[in-house]
């Protein structure tokens, strides 16, 4: 679970995704702007896309620890806000930590 400080709240940043930069991979889209004290997390997963809210919520877990991972070392150094829109539905043999984060990390580094 993310810490508080660290979550994006979407609906009090209206003008977050005209200012951001976007950034497609196989199964996601980043969307990486400035940030002003810590880098906050937000992450957004269609239910038509994962219909259960079991799924939904597996999902943003993984997602949030893998991504919360890469930029451990940039929280304060280089904060950003970063919201992950899934794209395309993962199996069930396909989703797993290692995947999620070596596709989040290419995607960021080509940012």
């Amino acid at each position: 679970m993310l810490p508080k400080q660290n979550k994006l709240q979407l609906r009090k940043h209206q003008t977050f995704f005209s200012s951001a930069r976007k950034k497609h991979s196989n199964h996601f889209v980043l969307f990486v702007a400035p940030g002003s004290k810590t880098t906050k997390i937000a992450v957004i997963i269609p239910a038509k896309k994962v219909q259960t809210a079991v799924a939904r919520n597996h999902h943003k877990r993984v997602i949030k620890a893998a991504l919360l991972a890469l930029v451990k070392n940039e929280l304060t150094q280089n904060p950003m806000n970063i919201v992950v829109y899934l794209k395309k539905h993962f199996t069930e043999k396909t989703f797993t930590f290692k995947t999620v984060q070596q596709e989040l990390q290419t995607a960021l580094k080509a940012l």
